[in-house]
């Protein structure tokens, strides 16, 4: 069986895939995987366009495509406090933004919704948001706060330590005491091996957690970050979906609904 599966191409992934392989050769499964890394809003418009099978979707497109996907019940990308790479870098407090630009990330549509939420609902402060590409050069005014996400907020956060950065799963986490849910991993509607591609992710992932330390030491020689901070990452993410992920994102959705961000 040919699955054509999606991955972001974040740290944050590592541990569910990691062991892909070696699960599925040890359960003798017939799954024959291509894993296509890209991100966030990448992977959704490759699963929309039928190019991807299943994988990790944001949480805000998951709301607005639904109808055309299933989920991969028990697996997402979440954080129980701190998220570590959801980070809003500004020299102002979240409170001083009112009226000022802030510049979404293009890579991500729940970060960009979750950022609004937070912003006008609990900071009751009304930005100008704007979309940024990080590799163009901005020939305009230099935004007041830019919302960066992945890998490269790791190493804004390192680079940048005089820079106030707020953690958007940190706040969220902490106003609404429910986890933060970044991502869910669904499948088409209708394909075949969902439940064993499933199955096969949930292992992967409880052997990636269980042996986080070798995960950690391997994502710090691909990636230049030192095999601590690789792990301390990573050990404060969360990849299980249970009632507490359901009733924070169900909360998520009625703040996105308020705001007009979803039909």
């Amino acid at each position: 069986m040919n699955c054509i599966l999606g991955k972001v191409s974040y740290l944050n992934c590592a541990p569910i895939y990691h062991f892909l392989d070696k699960t599925i050769r040890d359960t003798r499964s017939a799954l024959k995987l291509n894993v296509i890394s890209a991100t966030p809003a990448k992977l959704t418009e490759l699963m929309l366009e039928g190019k991807v099978d299943a994988g990790p979707m944001p949480v805000m497109d998951y709301l607005r495509y639904q109808d055309k996907f299933e989920l991969m019940g028990g697996l997402s990308i979440s954080s129980r406090k701190e998220a570590g790479s959801v980070l809003l870098f500004s020299q102002r407090k979240p409170e001083m933004l009112d009226g000022l630009n802030v510049a979404l990330s293009p890579e991500s549509s729940t970060s960009n919704a979750l950022l609004r939420i937070i912003l006008e609902n609990k900071f009751n402060v009304h930005p100008h948001f704007k979309p940024f590409e990080p590799d163009t050069p901005d020939h305009g005014k230099e935004p007041d706060a830019r919302l960066v996400i992945g890998d490269r907020a790791l190493r804004m956060a390192s680079a940048r330590p005089e820079e106030a950065a707020m953690d958007l799963g940190k706040v969220w986490s902490s106003w609404q005491e429910l986890p933060t849910v970044f991502a869910l991993f669904v499948a088409r509607k209708g394909l075949a091996y969902r439940v064993e591609l499933t199955q096969a992710l949930r292992s992967s992932r409880n052997m990636g957690l269980s042996r986080l330390e070798e995960v950690a030491q391997v994502q710090s020689s691909l990636l230049g970050f030192t095999q601590n901070r690789c792990h301390l990452y990573l050990s404060s993410l969360d990849y299980g979906l249970e009632e507490v992920h359901i009733l924070s994102i169900r909360k998520f959705e009625d703040h996105a609904r308020e705001l007009g961000l979803l039909g």
